[in-house]
This record gives C-alpha cells, sequence and structure tokens, in this order.
C-alpha cells in the first residue's frame, strides 16, 4: 500500500512538473522517438477533398487550411510532419474512415462547418480517428486569393481559410478557446484569423505533454 501512495505521489509530481514545461525542454530526439511510438501509428494525416463541390481557390484554400498547423505539430514531433492531399476522391464517409474527408453537407444555418463526432453530434472531448470536416453548402465563403479589407468581408461571407483551419484543429483533438482572438475561438471572428495563435499552440502543446506522461509510467 505504502508502494502504491509512492508511485502516486510520483505521477502527480511530474504531472505538475510537466505542465510547467514546454515540449522544446525535451530534445528533438526525445520528441521524435515519443511521436514515433504513441502517436504516428494512429495519427491520420491524409485527407481527401470531394469531387465536384468546390472551386479551384477553394481546393487551394482547404489545402492552406491543413498546412497552417504543420510548423507546430513539426515542432511537437521533432521532426517534420505534413498534411498528405490524396487529390479529389469520392471515400465512405464515416468515423472509421482512414483518411479525413472534406465535403459539403446541409448543416444548421448558424453552422459554417463541423467536424464529425465534436461539433456536430455528442460534443465528445476524445480524440478523433478518420474524422471529416463537413462544409455547409448554404454559407459563402471567400478563399484566401480573395481581400478582407480588416474583416470587412465577414460581413458577406465566411473565410474559408479561417474555418477549415479550425476544424482540422478539432481533428487534432482541441477544443473550443474561450479568446476571441484565438483561431479556434467557439463563435469565428471577423478579422479571420488563419493560423493558431499562441494559445493555440499551447493547448495543442499540452495535449502532447499529456502523452509524456501518460507512457511515462508505462
Amino acid at each position: 500500500m505504502h508502494g502504491m501512495k509512492l508511485k502516486l505521489f510520483v505521477i502527480i509530481s511530474v504531472m505538475f512538473s510537466l505542465s510547467a514545461c514546454r515540449v522544446t525542454d525535451f530534445s528533438s530526439r526525445e520528441r521524435t522517438s515519443i511521436f514515433n511510438r504513441y502517436i504516428q501509428p494512429v495519427f491520420q494525416t491524409e485527407y481527401t477533398i470531394y469531387p465536384d463541390q468546390f472551386t479551384t481557390e477553394e481546393i487551394a484554400t482547404i489545402k492552406q487550411g491543413f498546412k497552417n498547423w504543420e510548423p507546430i505539430l513539426s515542432k511537437l514531433a521533432g521532426k517534420e510532419i505534413h498534411f498528405k492531399y490524396m487529390g479529389i476522391k469520392e471515400v465512405p464517409i464515416d468515423h472509421s474512415d482512414n483518411l479525413h474527408v472534406v465535403v459539403r453537407l446541409d448543416l444548421s444555418p448558424n453552422t459554417a462547418a463541423c467536424t464529425k463526432l465534436i461539433t456536430c453530434y455528442d460534443q465528445s472531448s476524445k480524440p478523433l480517428l478518420g474524422a471529416d470536416i463537413f462544409i455547409n453548402s448554404d454559407v459563402s465563403f471567400h478563399t484566401m486569393d480573395q481581400w478582407h479589407m480588416g474583416g470587412w468581408r465577414e460581413y458577406f461571407s465566411q473565410c474559408l481559410e479561417n474555418t477549415v483551419a479550425h476544424e482540422v484543429g478539432h481533428l487534432l483533438g482541441l477544443q473550443h478557446s474561450t479568446n476571441p482572438n484565438d483561431l479556434m475561438y467557439k463563435g469565428g471572428n471577423a478579422t479571420c484569423i488563419r493560423v493558431p495563435t499562441e494559445n493555440d499552440e499551447r493547448a495543442l502543446e499540452e495535449l502532447y505533454l499529456k502523452v509524456l506522461i501518460q507512457y511515462q509510467f508505462k
């Protein structure tokens, strides 16, 4: 019994220690080892875009929405991480997919887009595997090649790059932020934030640190 209490005390102490540290405190070799062993086997980087649903500019913007997370992912993994665009392809839409699907669907009028199992249905906080991104067919979007004028365009259309990057954050396991200046803010933003902020990065980093804690005592 004493040994169990001691182990629990050590685990709690390490948890508090890790919660105060940064991923950069670990060497690239350590980060890569953890990523390769515990995250890579279940980490879905491949995605496809449904055919005949998006313009050339929209496809380029969707791809950019995924890319906006790559610098942070690479920092966490200690190696280059890239999402893999698998092209225009129609694949089954369900949570057991082996890749992410970006598709237009009819959603509720107040929803620009959602990620299945998190914002569409049960508000689950579990990490997603093979989840898909649903873009509302009835919402007007502007792409990254169109001007924004400090958010003025938001009165007429939604920022597609912001929308996709936000949903990719959910694919990575992130929940909504309460800070309106963050990419992961629930209500969207008029300034069309298209890349993760420091708060978004820290939230993803904390998920990675939990992996370190989880396997520290295996």
